[in-house]
C-alpha cells in the first residue's frame, strides 16, 4: 500500500517563481546597460582598463538579457505543459509579439555595439559584434526554435 500522496504540479507558482528571476535578470541587465552608457559618455573609454570594463559590462548585459529570454522560453514550456490552457490561442498576435521582442532584443544589443563606434573603439566593436551575432544565432537555434515548434504543434502559432 502506497501512503505517498501524488502531488500536483502548481503551474501558477512555477510561473511566478520564473517571473521573479526574470525580473531580477532584466534589472541587472539594465544596470549593465546604464553602466556602459555612463563609461562611454562620461569617462575616457580609450584606456585599456576602461575597455576591459566595457567588455565585461557588455558580456554581463548580454548574459542577463539572454537569461531573460531563456526564462521566457521556460515559462512558455511550463504553460504548454499545464493541463489547463494558460496561453491564449491568437496565432497572428503571438507572431507579432515575437517579432517585436526579437527586433527589440537586436536593437538593444546592437545599440551597445554602435556606442563603441561612437568613441572609435574599433577592436571592442568588432569583438562585440561577433559575440552578439553568435549569441543571437545560438539562442534562436538552441533556445527559441524548439519552443516555437512546440507552440506550432499545439496550434498557438501558425
Amino acid at each position: 500500500m502506497n501512503t505517498e500522496k501524488e502531488v500536483e504540479h502548481d503551474y501558477g507558482s512555477s510561473i511566478s517563481f520564473l517571473a521573479s528571476i526574470q525580473q531580477m535578470c532584466a534589472l541587472f541587465g539594465g544596470f549593465a546597460f546604464s553602466g556602459i552608457t555612463i563609461v562611454i559618455t562620461l569617462g575616457d573609454p580609450s584606456t585599456l582598463l576602461a575597455q576591459i570594463i566595457l567588455f565585461i559590462m557588455f558580456m554581463s548585459m548580454g548574459m542577463f538579457m539572454g537569461a531573460v529570454y531563456e526564462l521566457h522560453n521556460v515559462k512558455t514550456l511550463v504553460c504548454l505543459d499545464s493541463p489547463k490552457q494558460i496561453i491564449p490561442i491568437y496565432p497572428t498576435r503571438w507572431r507579432r509579439i515575437n517579432i517585436y521582442m526579437s527586433i527589440g532584443g537586436w536593437a538593444i544589443q546592437f545599440s551597445i555595439n554602435l556606442m563603441f563606434l561612437l568613441r572609435n573603439l574599433i577592436p571592442l566593436f568588432i569583438l562585440s559584434i561577433g559575440i552578439t551575432l553568435f549569441w543571437f544565432v545560438w539562442g534562436y537555434l538552441r533556445g527559441w526554435k524548439p519552443v516555437e515548434e512546440e507552440l506550432r504543434r499545439k496550434g498557438i502559432l501558425r
